[in-house]
């Protein structure tokens, strides 16, 4: 992965992590990128003891339904209106 496939960009708040942008070229969309960035947002927030991802998708974002749909297939659940959460789930190689 290079710098220019993916970035993020992430809030840690006391036991949940909030994903604040995570943008993935179009070109690179359906190739594993996003996937890797967030099970490294995922280790991450198992090593400092975190409970939960979340994320919220404006409901004025041109994409927000194909992005609100790639993160529930990525396990994330409606937690409140608008806000999208997933469990963190430490990985065999964060262990």
């Amino acid at each position: 992965m290079t710098a220019s496939d993916g970035i993020h960009d992430r809030e840690v708040t006391q036991l949940s992590y909030r994903m604040r942008l995570i943008v993935v070229a179009p070109g690179r969309r359906g190739h594993g990128v996003g996937a890797f960035i967030l099970e490294r947002l995922e280790d991450e927030a198992a090593a400092r003891g975190l409970n939960y991802i979340y994320n919220v998708v404006p409901g004025t974002h041109p994409d927000g339904a194909w992005i609100r749909n790639w993160l529930a297939t990525h396990g994330f659940h409606e937690a409140s209106r608008g806000q999208l959460r997933r469990q963190v789930v430490m990985s065999p190689s964060s262990r």
